[in-house]
This record gives C-alpha cells, structure tokens and sequence, in this order.
C-alpha cells in the first residue's frame, strides 16, 4: 500500500488500532480460558481474574472494530486508485517458437 499514500495512511492507523486490541482479548481470553480450565478441573476458581478477562476482552471490541473499519477503508482506497490507473484493453500475443506454439495475454 506502500504506492498509495492515503490508503497506506488509513492502514497505518488501522494497525495502530489492531496491537492493543489484540493485547487486551489475548490476555482476556488466557485469564478467562484459566479460571474456566481450572473450574472444569475441579480446582478453586478465582471469580474475580474471570471477571478482569472479562473486562479486558471487552475493552479489545472497540479496538478491533476500528481496525476493521479502517483496514477495509484502506483497502477500498487501494482498490479505487487500481481502477484508475488499469489498463484493462488485453494485449494477445501468438508466438510460434522451435518447442512448440505459445499464446501470451498481457493486461
């Protein structure tokens, strides 16, 4: 994206949203998954370390919900300055080299 300034932009800022959330729904999907580990185990489960997964997982959905915004927005970006700049008339080239017969299609 690195060829389309906005859209590189739009993605940088996505990418800055992606690694806190996934921090936060990593470290509350492990303190969730523990305490849910340690309850079907018949341990004693800590209710409270459940309830802080919880709560970061839920700080983690607004995050990625940004991400996912603006890394669509980059790429609807991207594509549009594709669409502007293709050439999209194919070139069709036969040749008939000594190995045999060949058919190059270019766009």
């Amino acid at each position: 994206m690195k060829s389309n300034t906005e859209a590189y932009e739009e993605m940088k800022l996505a990418k800055s949203k992606f690694d806190p959330g996934t921090i936060y729904g990593t470290i509350g999907g492990g303190l969730i998954g523990w305490q849910l580990g340690t309850y079907l185990g018949g341990g004693k489960t800590n209710w409270i370390v459940a309830g802080i997964g919880i709560c970061a997982t839920a700080i983690s959905i607004p995050y990625t919900r940004s991400y996912n915004r603006h890394a669509k927005k980059a790429v609807r970006i991207y594509n549009e300055g594709l669409r502007k700049t293709a050439n999209l008339k194919p070139n069709i080239h036969f040749n008939i080299p000594l190995q045999g017969i060949g058919i190059r299609i270019r766009f």
